[in-house]
């Protein structure tokens, strides 16, 4: 990443969530079905968290959010917990 005067720049997104408080910068829709894979990952419906993930990923791409909520599913594949 290259710096602009000694600083590294911040992605817009960051500056609305962490400097002016938006709890994020998503449609309502897109964190609606976030929260809905969370609710299966915690219910152990671990395939239809999976494909509900792969669904949002191929509407929006990378996302840390899914990223988070894949690491999850693969947890509870390996340990269960």
């Amino acid at each position: 990443m290259i710096k602009v005067n000694g600083v590294l720049p911040v992605p817009a997104e960051r500056i609305l969530v962490d400097l002016m408080g938006l709890k994020t910068t998503r449609p309502s829709v897109i964190e609606a079905r976030i929260g809905y894979i969370y609710d299966c990952i915690d219910g152990n419906k671990l395939d239809k968290a999976q494909n509900l993930l792969d669904e949002l990923k191929a509407d929006i791409g990378e996302d840390p959010e899914l990223v988070r909520a894949s690491i999850l599913i693969k947890r509870k594949e390996l340990i269960g917990k």
